[in-house]
Parts: structure tokens; sequence; C-alpha cells
């Protein structure tokens, strides 16, 4: 809820930037199609940690969403955003074991250009699709993705000290791309200061894969897994416990 203080410092200032603080497999799709569905909301698609001094432009009267791709919490600091009266922050989070089982089908695929050609250190200087290729089973490949992407849910967790501050609500997407009742759409567009649009509140509503008939073709399906620890294989759930565990933890998973 909004307290009195809030409420009083939202009408001397109108209330800007709602940004979407969302990760790599973990609700990029999800905003570019809730945007896409209502192209009346004013949406600035694709902000970087390089790049977010673009959410501090002045946009007086108007609500603006920001999808804010692989940021950290510094990086809110930096930029004078964590505390501006004006901004609202929705944290996008997935377990890590759904991360690994998606992300390692996902990227053997090959869709990602920067994953095909983009030589990885450590990963002894093979692309990531291309070591994901080369592995001889799913432990390992599961045990690739694991040691590429430790900086993702380094980020992420960044956050969590933040998830009951009044500006930030916090997004499992294992809740946002299954829940079916209207209630749980309404509750997210009103925190969003959006709940009087009705073309908002629908278009959250029709991106969530709960109302589509097949997913995307960006698509695994992982999220649905009910034990997504269990689901990986017996070597990748041995480093999953010694290396990934403690982000699931932090997490609340």
């Amino acid at each position: 809820m909004i307290d009195a203080l809030w409420t009083r410092l939202s009408l001397r200032h109108r209330p800007a930037a709602n940004c979407f603080l969302l990760f790599h497999k973990c609700g990029n799709n999800y905003t570019n199609a809730l945007h896409r569905l209502d192209r009346g909301q004013p949406y600035v698609r694709d902000v970087r940690m390089a790049t977010a001094r673009r959410i501090s432009r002045p946009r007086p009267g108007r609500i603006v969403n920001f999808r804010c791709r692989n940021f950290d919490l510094a990086c809110l600091v930096e930029h004078g955003l964590l505390h501006r009266p004006d901004g609202r922050f929705v944290v996008f989070t997935r377990h890590p074991a759904s991360f690994v089982l998606s992300a390692t089908r996902y990227h053997l695929r090959g869709t990602e250009a920067w994953a095909r050609r983009t030589a990885q250190p450590h990963l002894g200087g093979q692309t990531l699709t291309g070591a994901l290729r080369a592995a001889p089973d799913e432990g390992a490949r599961q045990i690739i993705t694991m040691t590429h992407f430790p900086w993702l849910f380094e980020r992420m967790v960044s956050f969590v000290p933040c998830f009951e501050e009044r500006a930030f609500l916090r997004i499992r997407i294992e809740e946002l791309f299954t829940a079916r009742d209207p209630a749980y759409y309404e509750q997210l567009a009103a925190f969003l200061r959006l709940g009087d649009r009705a073309a908002f509140r629908r278009a959250l509503m029709a991106a969530s894969p709960a109302f589509k008939p097949s997913l995307p073709d960006h698509a695994t399906g992982s999220f649905r897994q009910a034990d997504p620890v269990g689901a990986l294989a017996p070597a990748a759930r041995a480093y999953y416990a010694a290396h990934w565990q403690q982000f699931a933890e932090r997490l609340g998973y």
C-alpha cells in the first residue's frame, strides 16, 4: 500500500519511471510482447547498464515503462535512480535451476548470434553454443551453462535487500507465466500506476504464456518444471549444489 507521504509526493511530482528489471531468459520477451499488445503506453525498449542515464531524462506528465536488461542494484545507485520519488521497480526472478534447464536448451539451438560467435575464455575459447554442442551429455551441457552465467544471478540477487521496499515489486516468472487469476495482473498494473488503463491490464494477461494456446518459438517450457533441481542431470545437480544453490537460497526458492 502507498502511505500518505508517498501519495503527497505523487500528487506533487507526477510519477514518471517504471523500471522493468529483467534478465536473460527471465522476462525479456514478456515485456516486449506486453508493449506490442498495448502500443499506447510509452515504452523504452532496450536500456542496459551502460545506457541507464536514459531513464533520468525528464518526461513531465507521463509514465514511461523502461525495459532494463541485466541491471544490478549498484547501477541504480550510480545513476541516482534508487530513491527518486517517481520511480517504480519490478524485479523479475527465476528459480536458478529452471534457468539452467532453459538456457541450456535455448543456447544449444544457436538462436542468438552472440552465443554462436563470441569466443568465451572461461569455455576454453569456444563459443557458448559451440561448447554446448561439443559436450558429451546433458549434465556436461548444464555445467557449461552454470560456468557461463553466474554473473547474471549475482546481479539478480543484488536486489534482494530491496524486495520489501515500497517502490519495488518482486515478480517470480513461475507465477507470472502460469497465473490465470485477473487479480494477479490487476495488482501488477496498480503497482505500476497504470491500473486505469484497460488496454494495459489486458496486455499484462495476454502476454503471459498462461493465456496462450502454445508457447512462442523462443520458449523452452522449463518454467513449468515443478522440481527444477531434480530435473538436472546428476553431475549438474552436484555442481549446482556447490555453486548455485546459494542463489536459490538468497532468492527464497
